[in-house]
């Protein structure tokens, strides 16, 4: 769970005055019960006394945004490494001599690339006002359908653009809005099958030609 740190107003905190169900903050999110109880034996034995609903809200925001929630470290003894009280917090996992390459640098090497390329595509079709996953997903659709000469199902988009599938299926809306593609239910099961719209093809035509002068299709 992701939830950010708001300023709460009066109104978000006294529907949870009453009961320990859901609390709802401004962003939107949810927090779970159990971590509002959590929260609150934890205050209640650090300073031996019942926290105040605030103290409650900005912990729980504040242990989400540094994923407190999430399952704790191994601690030395499961590495391997001794007592943990033996154990040198600076000493790497994965040593290697001096000079020599770290084994991940080739693999951060092409995270880097990836990124840069997404920040230069973003910059170049910002002028065309297309966003780069909507870049994404109108080339990866185009391959899709040049590979099956048919309709291309959500699922299948999602998987080749290395998206989720929730992440997919919300731009693909956003670009059906935008009649940048056609999408509409199979006629079995729930899945939605796309296809690009004339104003689609174009738009995809323009933005490569515009990544291939900037010579960033190669």
């Amino acid at each position: 769970m992701t939830v950010s740190h708001p300023r709460h107003s009066a109104q978000n905190l006294e529907s949870c005055r009453k009961c320990d169900t859901v609390m709802p903050v401004q962003t939107g999110h949810e927090i779970i019960p159990e971590l509002v109880s959590q929260v609150r034996h934890r205050f209640a034995a650090q300073t031996g006394r019942p926290p105040g609903l605030l103290a409650v809200v900005a912990r729980v925001c504040e242990d989400s945004r540094l994923g407190a929630n999430t399952p704790p470290r191994l601690d030395a003894t499961q590495l391997g490494l001794g007592r943990p009280g033996n154990v040198n917090p600076t000493r790497s996992l994965f040593t290697v001599r001096v000079g020599e390459a770290r084994r991940s640098a080739v693999a951060r090497k092409r995270w880097r690339d990836a990124r840069a390329f997404q920040v230069d595509v973003q910059t170049l079709l910002a002028r065309a006002c297309v966003q780069f996953t909507e870049w994404l997903l109108l080339e990866t659709l185009q391959e899709l359908l040049d590979e099956t000469g048919d309709a291309v199902g959500q699922a299948a988009i999602a998987e080749r653009a290395g998206l989720t599938r929730k992440v997919a299926s919300y731009w693909l809306i956003v670009m059906s809005e935008n009649a940048l593609v056609d999408r509409g239910p199979a006629s079995e099961g729930t899945a939605w099958r796309v296809i690009l719209t004339d104003f689609g093809e174009q738009t995809l035509r323009v933005c490569n030609e515009r990544l291939e002068e900037a010579g960033l299709t190669g």
